[in-house]
């Protein structure tokens, strides 16, 4: 399975931020890990401390160790962290969506219902492409998120989440 493109880019600005060579706490080595904190949502899903160690020993700044398996592993687990918290962000968003009963922020309360999300009614977009021969159809929900059948049979899964990366398509 390909990594996300929000990982790769992490990967990609904490090697840039590494590359600079800023000296620990200084304001320009803080601008660059609070921009990388503010710009992933570190905040919401990571501990402040656990993510100012992981950022310090991913740029090999800390007064723990600067080896780089150390710094390969804190890159690692900065990586595994933003994904395992955008993924539940979105299994989150999309539970909200599944279940009744009041919103954040809302006065009213609605009925405790289920409603099923039919994806075929409610497309955005559609298109049909080839797979392996086979003709397959996809459709884009609101948030511009391509769906289709899952025809690999991957992890039991009914459909297959996949976003667009120019003429192409990611799963």
């Amino acid at each position: 399975m390909a990594e996300p493109y929000y990982a790769q880019e992490l990967r990609h600005m904490l090697k840039d931020a590494k590359a600079k060579g800023f000296k620990i706490n200084t304001s320009n080595y803080n601008l660059y890990k609070n921009t990388i904190r503010d710009r992933y949502g570190f905040n919401s899903f990571l501990d402040k401390n656990r993510y100012n160690y992981l950022y310090d020993m991913a740029l090999g700044k800390s007064p723990y160790t600067k080896s780089a398996g150390n710094i390969s592993w804190a890159t690692e687990q900065l990586v595994s962290a933003l994904i395992k918290g955008k993924e539940a962000k979105y299994v989150a968003a999309l539970a909200l969506g599944f279940a009744g009963g009041k919103v954040s922020g809302s006065k009213k309360s609605t009925k405790n219902t289920t409603t099923l999300w039919d994806i075929k009614t409610n497309a955005k977009a559609t298109l049909t492409y080839n797979f392996h021969g086979d003709k397959v159809k996809a459709y884009q929900d609101s948030h511009g998120y391509w769906w289709a059948k899952d025809t690999t049979d991957q992890a039991d899964l009914h459909s297959k989440c996949l976003r667009s990366q120019g003429k192409n398509f990611i799963g």
